[in-house]
């Protein structure tokens, strides 16, 4: 009878031990997790406000260079190229298109 309660004995503590190693490990995970994701938002939010300043730079460095810039003024060739463009008429005069109906 004395082995047998001695035996029960070590089996309840290994049992209480592993019980208490699974949740010992569960809040380990469970910190670790969260020091994880504190420290991902850290970095996510680092980065965001890089990228935010870099932008902002760039937004500020272009208006300070030009500020009176219109895309919608944007043209191709020279102005002499205009210019000259209509002040000399051909040579040969083209012919009306004739609409027939």
């Amino acid at each position: 009878y004395f082995v047998f309660i001695i035996l029960l004995n070590f089996v309840f503590i290994i049992l209480l031990n592993f019980v208490f190693i699974i949740l010992l490990n569960f809040v380990f995970i469970i910190l670790l997790n969260f020091v994880f994701i504190i420290l991902l938002n850290f970095v996510f939010i680092i980065l965001l406000n890089f990228v935010f300043v870099i932008l902002l730079n760039n937004i500020i460095t272009s208006l300070a260079l030009n500020p009176h810039h219109s895309y919608l003024s944007a043209s191709t060739g020279s102005r002499l190229a205009a210019r000259t463009a209509g002040s000399k008429p051909a040579n040969t005069p083209t012919n009306k298109e004739t609409i027939v109906a």
